[in-house]
């Protein structure tokens, strides 16, 4: 089975759909329905390869934090306080190799597991905190 092959420029568009899925594209019916008539994506003739990484994913993005404070308890030792904080900005991120590209399938285009964490769509953002004492 080979790639689709663009023929007319393709709105994409990152929305949910009605069942709550996250969708790339603006009108996968019309993707879906165009193509045996050719528009915006056709089937390729026999023979031919089709196109490849014309639709790209999200990059990756993940911002870290943290701050800390140390105190020193006069010849005793010192105290020091952390927190952390992972994905700060509780971004959203999809795998682009589980973004559906089946033509025709029905989930063209719509996302399933997250890039941040394989099991979830969102990977959550997580908070640590620890306090420690040197002697």
């Amino acid at each position: 089975e080979s790639y689709g092959v663009v023929t007319s420029p393709v709105k994409i568009r990152r929305h949910f759909d009605s069942n709550g899925n996250p969708q790339f594209f603006a009108d996968q019916g019309a993707i879906d329905s165009g193509i045996n008539t050719g528009g915006p994506v056709r089937l390729p003739y026999p023979g031919e390869a089709g196109e490849r990484n014309n639709f790209r994913g999200d990059g990756y993005f993940d911002i870290d934090t943290g701050v800390a404070k140390n105190w020193q308890i006069r010849e005793y030792g010192s105290l020091k306080f952390a927190w952390e904080t992972y994905n700060a900005t509780n971004t959203v991120r999809f795998d682009p190799a589980a973004i559906g590209s089946q033509l025709g399938s029905g989930n063209l285009g719509i996302a399933s597991p997250g890039l941040n964490n394989p099991g979830l769509l969102v990977a959550p953002r997580r908070m640590q905190f620890s306090l420690r004492y040197d002697f």
